[in-house]
C-alpha cells in the first residue's frame, strides 16, 4: 500500500529529489541553502530517467518502478542472448537465472541507479561480444556508447573503455592477423564512450576548473576506505571514527585556508583525498589488508535481501 516504505533507501532522495530540482531549476542541480547549485556528487543519467516521471506523475513512485521492471526484463533478455552466443542451453539457463535473480528483482523495486546501470553495462557487453563475432565497427561504436552511458549512471566503470581500447588491437591481431582494424575499433569505441561524458566534463572544466566527473572521491577515500580501516584497527564504531576524521579535515582546512574559507566541491574533495593519503601512509599494511578483506567478504557474502528496507527494520541484534 505504501511504496515509499520499501522503495526508498539512503541514496534514493539524492535521485528522487534531484529529478525534481532539475525540473524546477532547468539544470542538473541540487537545492542547498535556499538556492540551486550544480549537482557534483552524482552523474546525471539516472536523474534523467526519473525526470519525465516526476514531471508527469509528481511524487507517485509506482510509474518509475514499473518502468524499471521493464528495463530489468530487457536486461534478462540481453543476458539470454549473450549466453546464446555460446549455445542455446547456456542462453536459456542464463536468461532464466537472471529472471529469477533476487538481486535484480529487489533492485528494480528501489529508487536507486542499479537497474538502469545494469541494463546499460549488459548492453555494452552484448555489443562488445557481437564485435568479437562479426568484426563490425558499428558494434564497437555501440559498445562504447553504452559504456559511456553506464559511466554517466555510475562512475565505477570509468576505466573500462581504456581497458577495452588496449585489448581491441590484440584481439584483432589474434582473430584476423591484423592490428589495423583493432586500432580503428578502439578509437571509435573511445570516441562514442566519450560523447555522454562531454557535457559534464565541459561544465566542470568551465565552472570548477577540473575534468573530474564527481566530487565523491575524497569523501569515499576518507570516510569509507580510511574510516572503515581505522574502525577495524581501533575497535571504535564507524560513526565515531568518521566524526574524528571530519574534525581532522576541518582543522586542516582552517590551518591551510583560514577561517571562513569557502572551497568548491572539487577542492574540498581534493583536500579530503590528501588527508586520506596522509592517514594511509601511517597505517600498518596489515590494517589496510584487513580492511580490504573485510569489505570484500561483506560485499560478496551479504545476501541481497539485507538491502531491503523491510528486512533492515527488523531487530538487527536478534536477526
Amino acid at each position: 500500500d505504501n511504496y515509499a516504505a520499501h522503495a526508498l533507501i539512503e541514496d534514493s532522495p539524492i535521485y528522487w529529489n534531484g529529478a525534481r530540482y532539475w525540473i524546477e531549476s532547468g539544470f542538473f542541480s541540487v537545492f542547498n541553502s535556499g538556492s540551486y547549485l550544480p549537482e557534483t556528487e552524482r552523474v546525471p543519467i539516472y536523474h534523467m530517467f526519473l525526470v519525465p516521471f516526476r514531471w508527469i506523475f509528481g511524487d507517485v513512485l509506482l510509474p518509475p518502478l514499473l518502468a524499471q521492471a521493464v528495463f530489468d526484463s530487457i536486461t534478462c533478455v540481453i543476458i539470454a542472448m549473450l549466453g546464446d552466443m555460446l549455445n542455446k542451453k547456456t542462453g536459456l539457463f542464463a536468461g532464466l537465472f537472471a529472471a529469477l535473480s533476487f538481486n535484480l528483482i529487489l533492485h528494480s523495486s528501489l529508487i536507486i541507479s542499479e537497474t538502469i546501470f545494469l541494463f546499460l553495462i549488459t548492453s555494452m557487453l552484448f555489443f562488445a561480444a557481437r564485435y568479437l563475432n562479426r568484426r563490425r565497427l558499428l558494434d564497437a561504436s555501440l559498445a562504447g556508447l553504452f559504456c559511456g552511458l553506464a559511466i554517466m549512471t555510475r562512475t565505477l566503470v570509468l576505466l573500462m573503455p581504456l581497458a577495452m581500447a588496449v585489448a581491441a588491437p590484440f584481439i584483432s591481431r589474434y582473430c584476423r592477423g591484423s592490428w589495423t582494424s583493432g586500432f580503428v575499433a578502439a578509437l571509435l569505441m573511445l570516441l562514442f564512450a566519450a560523447l555522454p561524458l562531454a557535457p559534464i566534463i565541459h561544465r566542470n572544466l568551465s565552472q570548477f576548473d577540473t575534468p573530474q566527473l564527481t566530487n565523491q572521491t575524497g569523501v569515499h577515500m576518507l570516510n569509507w576506505v580510511v574510516g572503515l580501516t581505522k574502525s577495524l584497527e581501533s575497535g571504535k564504531g564507524f560513526d565515531a571514527v568518521s566524526k574524528e576524521l571530519n574534525e581532522q579535515y576541518e582543522a586542516k582546512i582552517l590551518k591551510k585556508f583560514g577561517k571562513g574559507a569557502v572551497l568548491s566541491p572539487f577542492e574540498s574533495s581534493n583536500q579530503r583525498l590528501e588527508l586520506a593519503f596522509e592517514e594511509l601512509k601511517i597505517m600498518p599494511l596489515s590494517s589496510i589488508a584487513k580492511g580490504w578483506v573485510y569489505g570484500t567478504i561483506n560485499s560478496l557474502a551479504s545476501p541481497a535481501v539485507a538491502l531491503d528496507p523491510r528486512v533492515r527494520k527488523l531487530n538487527i541484534n536478534s536477526f
